[in-house]
């Protein structure tokens, strides 16, 4: 396995390794109150494994530094982008230029049918989901019927106008 692999100091080292360069500030803070104190010490070969390790904490926690700097840029961009569609669309301006953003945003967001301006959105947490459920014999419009849903049953009311099936509900058609 891979304890064999490795062995478990390795293991446990790069374990601990991951979850300081996680937070790089605490991360920084370890390696110069390490140094400090290896600092008149000579070690022989033992410096030499610790130099590694720090330099590898060091370039890690860097590495997490920049890279949450980027995405946050990332992330203030489209940002930006949004709220000046936001405004455009307010406004009632368009920019040609921005033809083909406008179309995608249309498209994965959506508008309102009343108000074209006003640019509509789902939360993941108030989606509706739409699940076709065969009607069983015998029952009629207006009543409710149980049946499994994504996550878990679901109460569905039967419209009107709807027939029963020529199947049970989770069953195949009969051959």
């Amino acid at each position: 396995g891979i304890i064999a692999e490795l062995g478990m100091f390795n293991l446990v080292l790069m374990l601990f390794m991951s979850a300081l360069i996680a937070s790089p500030f605490l991360c920084m803070a370890v390696i110069v109150l390490l140094e400090d104190f290896f600092a008149g010490n000579y070690l022989g070969d033992a410096r030499a494994i610790f130099n590694i390790v720090f330099a590898a904490l060091f370039m890690g926690a860097v590495s997490v530094f920049i890279m949450k700097f980027v995405s946050l840029v990332v992330v203030d961009t489209m940002n930006v982008i949004f709220f000046c569609f936001a405004v455009e669309a307010d406004n009632g301006k368009k920019q040609e230029r921005f033809s083909d953003l406008y179309d995608t945003i249309k498209t994965v967001v959506g508008t309102s049918p009343a108000n074209a301006g006003v640019v509509l959105g789902t939360s993941p947490a108030t989606a509706t989901a739409t699940l076709q459920v065969a009607v069983p014999e015998g029952v009629a419009p207006g009543s409710t019927v149980e049946t499994p849903g994504p996550n878990g049953p679901v109460q569905v009311t039967v419209p009107a106008g709807a027939a029963a099936a020529t199947h049970p509900i989770g069953g195949a058609a009969a051959p």
